[in-house]
């Protein structure tokens, strides 16, 4: 392992100084001047492993210990492998970054003791690979990541950045062969399982409150009227927030091929990866997709955040192609500014938020015949929080979701509704057991429910018939609390479970447990104790 030492160099000549300075605006002169370009890498590792295995393996026909066993035939399956592990990470600039990780195994067992097929052993004595009088083997497995990472800082009111980062995998072994007959001969070639996947995504955040004072300064008193109103408004709205992401990935099953550096590095578009030396892969899959967000803060805290979501994948296997498209929206979470209320109510604060999040997916299927399915799903959360004078607090959180599926062969119909009601608080015990308690007793109750319901109409029965209907209760209560140093509590828990279909089958459990846990001071044993 290294950390090479920093070697760099001005990007910008001396002799051109006076043209940056000129072309560039003021903001960026300094910045680009005083760029230097780091040659030397940032860090460098490189690990190496050799192992050998040699096992005997005997069968017998039988489980009882009998004269014949010394019969058995041995058979030996020797392993000999050298693994190779080596990471390079670059920084040239500041903002950007990249590494290089690549892991192998090279199979270095002399081919008459790997395999009894002479014409398997003549296939890995061609893959082996010699240098400087040593035989290296024939590599089995390679894992090659690469990743590059861009966060320029160009404008304080402007946060970007681009990531791109590739995978591949690869395996082989002598079992995996690709046997051609052509006429009255067959051949073999040694197959392998390889996988690559490239992603990369970009992202923006600008925020206005910042681009304002950039460009107009800070408030100041005597500003107009105007100015003041328009600061107001922009600082209302939360950061703008853009995204894109895009990525391939694809998979060889025992294919006789041997990838390039063009896919183990993640070069090439969609036929780069679904093609190689004349073999399809087993799947693909093809991906993008646009996230917008952003939201608005009223004064007195009440806050508005939305979002926006569309999302393509078009996935080619051997079953057939389908093409996904998401949408998000609408996208929106309110909520409002914890309210005080008189203390007549004897309520200090309430709390709500709740919001809308509606998705749809549309799916196409080709083949040799075309198949349309659409699905969407409406979820509205809601959550209440009530502080009350003293310790008592209380919240309920429910989840309502509604959907429905269409396809050639009918609808789906999906209806699921959540509620929780949680009660915490601390109190101390009355009369005289409130001195044997080091603290307050702290109590809880949690309880819940939830019912399911899915069914489906098809085109021969307009009846919407359940094939999903179920509830969920539950109660939790808990206690805690400290005697003289020992932390005693207590747990009970009821769980119900019921379904309305098919055996209508159901669980009730309960379950109580008593816990302690006494907690010691660190301090020094003396070396005398009294009385000894």
């Amino acid at each position: 392992v290294r950390d090479p030492t920093l070697r760099d160099f001005g990007i910008v000549p001396g002799f051109a100084t006076g043209v940056v300075r000129t072309l560039l605006p003021g903001f960026l002169e300094d910045k680009v001047l005083g760029s230097r370009l780091r040659w030397s890498p940032e860090r460098v590792s490189v690990g190496t492993s050799y192992s050998r295995i040699d096992s005997r393996i005997q069968r017998f026909d039988r489980i009882i210990e009998h004269a014949d066993d010394s019969l058995a035939l041995v058979t030996r399956a020797p392993r000999e492998a050298l693994q190779t592990a080596a990471d390079v990470r670059f920084r040239p600039l500041p903002p950007l970054s990249a590494s290089l990780t690549i892991a192998t195994v090279r199979d270095v067992l002399p081919p008459e003791d790997a395999v009894t097929d002479r014409r398997v052993r003549a296939l890995i004595q061609d893959k082996r690979t010699r240098a400087a009088g040593l035989d290296l083997g024939w590599e089995t497995n390679r894992s090659l990541e690469t990743r590059v990472s861009y966060r320029p800082s160009v404008f304080t009111w402007l946060r970007s950045d681009f990531d791109w980062s590739t995978v591949y995998r690869a395996d082989r072994n002598a079992n995996l062969l690709d046997r051609q007959i052509l006429g009255q001969d067959t051949t073999l070639a040694l197959a392998r399982n390889a996988s690559g996947r490239r992603d990369w995504r970009a992202n923006f955040s600008l925020d206005p409150t910042r681009m304002v004072e950039s460009w107009l300064g800070a408030g100041q008193e005597d500003d107009p009227v105007s100015i003041s109103e328009f600061r107001s408004v922009v600082g209302a709205l939360r950061p703008i927030t853009v995204a894109y992401r895009d990525g391939i990935v694809s998979r060889f099953n025992r294919d006789p091929v041997d990838p390039g550096l063009g896919y183990q590095f993640g070069f090439g578009g969609p036929e780069g990866f679904r093609l190689m030396q004349g073999d399809t892969a087993a799947t693909l899959t093809d991906r993008s997709a646009w996230t917008f967000g952003s939201g608005v803060v009223l004064p007195g805290g009440f806050g508005i955040d939305a979002g926006f979501e569309r999302t393509e994948a078009t996935t080619l296997d051997t079953r057939s192609d389908r093409r996904t498209v998401l949408r998000r929206w609408p996208d929106v979470r309110a909520r409002l500014p914890a309210l005080t209320l008189p203390a007549a109510t004897r309520i200090r604060s309430v709390s709500l938020s709740s919001g809308i999040t509606r998705i749809e997916r549309a799916t196409e299927f080709g083949g040799q015949g075309l198949q349309r399915r659409f699905d969407e799903d409406v979820q509205i959360p809601l959550n209440v929080s009530v502080a009350w004078l003293g310790t008592l607090v209380t919240s309920y959180r429910g989840a309502y979701r509604e959907g429905r599926g269409v396809d050639p062969t009918g609808q789906t119909e999906r209806d699921r509704r959540e509620h929780r009601i949680t009660v915490s608080s601390l109190f101390v015990p009355p009369g005289r057991l409130a001195s044997r308690f080091d603290r307050a007793v702290r109590v809880s109750l949690l309880a819940g429910y939830a019912s399911e319901r899915e069914c489906r109409t098809t085109t021969a029965r307009e009846e919407c018939v359940a094939f999903i209907d179920q509830i969920l209760r539950s109660v939790n209560l808990s206690l805690a609390t400290s005697v003289r140093g020992f932390e005693v509590g207590v747990q009970m828990s009821y769980d119900d479970r019921q379904s309305f279909v098919g055996q209508r089958t159901g669980s009730t459990q309960f379950q109580l447990m008593l816990w302690g846990q006494l907690q010691f001071s660190a301090g020094m044993i003396p070396r005398r104790l009294p009385g000894l």
